[in-house]
């Protein structure tokens, strides 16, 4: 069977993913880590394999006109690539790492202290750079993730990013298969076996 395909921009954005989204979407889904351009990649995918697409990008800005423009901008390049293949954008403002700030309580157990009002907020813009100064330095976010309890994922799973992600790979799980595209089979479109995690290249000419 088919995969639907998500599209993210690093390993730590995929190991947040296939961690927080529920079991019956992540067991479903070909987790796709891009390892420079994610939009190229994922316009190749549509164009090519011509299945739903979930294309989720950090918004590095808290700025929500800057946000919009280039969200308008990158749903444009894809409908030209998917055509009505069904696809979508999800950005995390700022960072994919928000996610873990959806509680209070449940972040400063997982980074092992009080933060103050201002630390919170200031966690809120600079979610990635707060994680990494407060955990122990041999830390990462997969050891945050790892000392997730069933109860804290349902917790991080309603995030708004987390539920608009699954929401719509849900949607598509009974998807009608769509008719490929003639193609030369190349590096850039070598896939793993179905349910790993991998990387595409999306250099085209090596």
């Amino acid at each position: 069977m088919n995969k639907l395909y998500l599209v993210a921009e690093g390993s730590s954005d995929t190991n947040i993913l296939q961690r927080l989204l529920p079991p019956q979407v992540a067991g479903q889904t070909e987790f796709v880590q891009a390892r420079h351009d994610a939009l190229s990649l994922a316009t190749t995918l549509l164009t090519v394999r011509r299945r739903p697409l979930a294309l989720v990008i950090d918004a590095d800005t808290t700025n929500a006109s800057s946000i919009q423009e280039r969200v308008d901008s990158l749903r444009f390049l894809l409908r030209q690539a998917g055509g009505n293949v069904p696809h979508e954008i999800f950005v995390a403002v700022p960072e994919i790492e928000i996610v873990f700030l959806q509680d209070r309580a449940l972040f400063e157990r997982l980074v092992q202290r009080s933060l103050s009002d201002l630390e919170w907020r200031l966690a809120q813009l600079s979610p990635k750079e707060t994680i990494n100064s407060l955990v122990q330095p041999s830390s990462s976010v997969i050891d945050l993730l790892a000392q997730l309890t069933e109860r804290d994922i349902a917790v991080l799973r309603q995030h708004e990013l987390i539920r608009g992600i699954s929401d719509f790979l849900f949607k598509h799980l009974n998807w009608i298969e769509y008719p490929l595209r003639a193609y030369d089979r190349t590096p850039v479109l070598a896939v793993a076996e179905a349910g790993v995690s991998y990387q595409i290249d999306e250099d085209m000419d090596n």
